[in-house]
């Protein structure tokens, strides 16, 4: 349990009341951290001992981590076979609408989500800020609430007014204020995201609601004040990574994977693991979607990922 803040620092908001940086993005200092500690151990404890990892091989966040290791240029990477991985997602959210017959609209990144401002008012604050709030009497219940209950992304229940205010800014004149009513009403005009673990399996998999519970016990297993303010800060970042640099660097065999059924709103792993299995190119490209399967193939799918993973690491 390694507190985040040992990691790296908060990242940079606005600083200003109301408002929300929607600059840039401040980087993966906590993922580039998992990325390198699984690094470390392998070049500590395993390759000093010869190399017999055959294949790197995860799902979600650990699909994330492969796809990392795939680009590292690391000699031991051998096969990398990877589904539904994290952060391979929607980039962008277009806001649609028209002003006086004129056509007008907002594309913007998702990394707009990542403010932990927003986030804080959303999730774990906001005094003091998400992701850093101490221990209180109702933080753990009020984790499990929001993770495993409340709806991920809900547009009433939404900081609507300091989105819209955030992107005022793309208008100008005194289109700023109708446009920013614009888009608070193209926000509330969004698909609501249920509970994330309702996300991790198909709908019509028998099994769903037992695992959900099981996870949630797990979750309570190891609870503790790091635990709760590392999700957040994790899932900030995995929003707002991409992996469009690290495309050209993927030149191991790749094995990319994802369900037919891990599609929901706003999420869209089916369209856009596909969309990125396409841009793949030498021994890295390669995409296989799986017919009534969700988002945890090795849970739903236990023996036929077995299979895709021995024959794709035994070839040659």
């Amino acid at each position: 349990m390694v507190p985040h803040l040992s990691v790296a620092p908060m990242p940079p908001t606005s600083g200003v009341a109301g408002r929300i940086d929607t600059s840039s993005f401040a980087g993966s200092p906590i993922l580039d951290f998992v990325e390198n500690v699984i690094v470390a151990f392998v070049e500590t404890l395993v390759i000093p001992f010869g190399n017999p990892i055959t294949a790197i091989v995860g799902g979600s966040l650990g699909g994330h981590m492969a796809l990392r290791l795939a680009a590292s240029q690391k000699g031991w990477v051998r096969n990398v076979i990877a589904w539904s991985p994290a952060s391979v997602m929607d980039h962008d959210f277009f806001l649609g609408f028209n002003i006086l017959g004129n056509a007008l609209g907002v594309t913007e990144s998702q990394r707009l989500l990542t403010d932990p401002v927003l986030a804080g008012r959303a999730t774990d604050g906001p005094s003091p800020a998400w992701p850093a709030s101490p221990e209180k009497e109702t933080s753990r219940p009020d984790f499990f609430n929001t993770v495993w209950c409340k709806n991920t992304f809900h547009p009433p229940d939404f900081e609507v007014t300091a989105v819209a205010v955030a992107l005022a800014a793309t208008f100008t004149g005194g289109l700023a204020v109708v446009g920013a009513g614009l888009v608070a009403g193209a926000i509330l005009g969004l698909p609501t995201v249920p509970p994330q673990p309702q996300l991790w399996y198909r709908d019509s998999w028998a099994s769903k609601s037992t695992y959900i519970e099981e996870s949630r016990r797990d979750r309570r297993e190891v609870y503790n004040t790091n635990f709760r303010q590392w999700h957040w800060r994790i899932c900030e970042e995995m929003i707002g990574f991409k992996f469009d640099a690290l495309l050209p660097r993927m030149n191991k065999p790749l094995l990319l994977m994802v369900g037919e059924e891990d599609n929901y709103p706003l999420v869209h792993f089916l369209s856009n693991v596909s969309n990125f299995a396409g841009m793949l190119t030498g021994p890295a490209q390669g995409g296989l979607t799986i017919k009534n399967t969700g988002h945890s193939i090795h849970n739903e799918r236990p023996h036929f990922l077995a299979n895709q993973i021995v024959n794709f690491a035994s070839r040659g």
